[in-house]
Formats: structure tokens, sequence, C-alpha cells
């Protein structure tokens, strides 16, 4: 008879995550991941089949779990007139939260990263899906605010790729220098600043 699983999927994804977050896909050898996991590579295999599944099943957790709340207002369909500012204040109040992205930047961005160029990749990290998802997200925010009244954003579609160019930017700097990350929202916000009349600037 085979013993019943006496673990959470869940509480492993969240381990996994971790470990993926701090060392890449490429750095976070199998025997980090048990170690985190407390799973053996039996184990871990039995339950996700390898390594680039679970980094799949990790990407999407993570997608699903925080990017997809940061993302929300941005998304929906009458966005908040400000909810473009408010996602940018946001984002530097991450860079300086003290938390894993703070210190290691965003999961999925620095999978993008870690694979751009490399073919062959063993696992898809999604990145059109990433580029898509930012701009859509932005774009659906401006008109959103435009149709309040607030400015002719035309052609928001070119803000918008100017948001999640700055965004990605931010990322990957606040890896290596926090300030800097946090600077980068500050200038996203001057500029955005510039796009509002100055009685109709989000507050």
């Amino acid at each position: 008879m085979s013993r019943g699983r006496t673990y959470r999927i869940e509480a492993v994804l969240e381990t996994a995550k971790e470990t993926f977050w701090r060392l890449g896909y490429d750095g976070a050898a199998v025997s980090d991941l048990e170690a985190a996991t407390g799973l053996s590579r039996s184990s871990l295999y039995q339950a996700f089949g390898s390594k680039p599944r679970l980094f799949a099943c990790v990407l999407d957790a993570y997608i699903c779990g925080f990017i997809g709340p940061l993302l929300e207002p941005l998304e929906a369909k009458r966005a908040p007139a400000d909810a473009v500012d408010r996602f940018v204040r946001q984002l530097r109040e991450l860079f300086v939260a003290g938390g894993l992205p703070s210190r290691y930047g965003c999961l999925w961005v620095n999978s993008i990263v870690e694979f751009a160029g490399r073919d062959g990749a063993p696992v898809d990290v999604r990145a059109a899906e990433y580029w898509d998802r930012m701009s859509c997200a932005f774009s659906n925010g401006l008109r959103c605010a435009a149709s309040r009244e607030r400015d002719d954003l035309t052609p928001s579609e070119d803000r918008a790729g100017l948001l999640a160019a700055a965004t990605f930017a931010g990322w990957v700097t606040v890896r290596a220098d926090s300030a800097r990350a946090r600077a980068v929202c500050d200038r996203m916000l001057m500029e955005m600043s510039s796009w509002w009349r100055p009685d109709d600037a989000p507050g």
C-alpha cells in the first residue's frame, strides 16, 4: 500500500517559490529545493514530475498570487482614475519594504531576463504574456482615466508601453540598487504628471 501524502502542495510551492526567487531557475539545484521544502527528490518528482514542471507551477502561483493583485485595479473594467498613479506608488513602496521584492525583484521579470536569448530553454517563462498583460493593464488604466475627463491620453498605447518598460526596468534595478529603483518610480510619476492638466492630476 502506498503511503499517503503528508504535505500540502500550496506549502511546497510557497517554499519552492522563495528558493527560485532568491537563486533563479538555474541557481536552484534540486538539493536546494529538497532542503527548502523538506521533501526528497523522489517526492518532488512524484508530485510535480520534474524541476521544469515544478517551476512552471511556482511561476503560475506567483503570477496569480502576487502579480494579479497588483494589476487588478488597472485591469478592472472601470478602473479608478488614479489607478496608474497608485500602481507606481505601490511599486515604489515594495522597493523599500524590505521583503523579497525589494531584495530580489520580481520572480517573473527575473525569469524572463534569465532565459532571454537562450535556445531550448527548459521552461516557458511566458515573456510575451508579461509584456502583453502589463501593456494592456496600463492602457486600460489610462483609457479609464481619460474617460473621466482627465485629459486626452492619445496615443495611450505609447504611454502604456513606456510605463510597462519602466516597470520592468525598476524590477531589474532593485536587485542591485533599491535607491535607483525608487528613482525609476519617481521619474515615472514625474512623467505621468505632465500628461494631466494641473487641476486633473490624480490625488
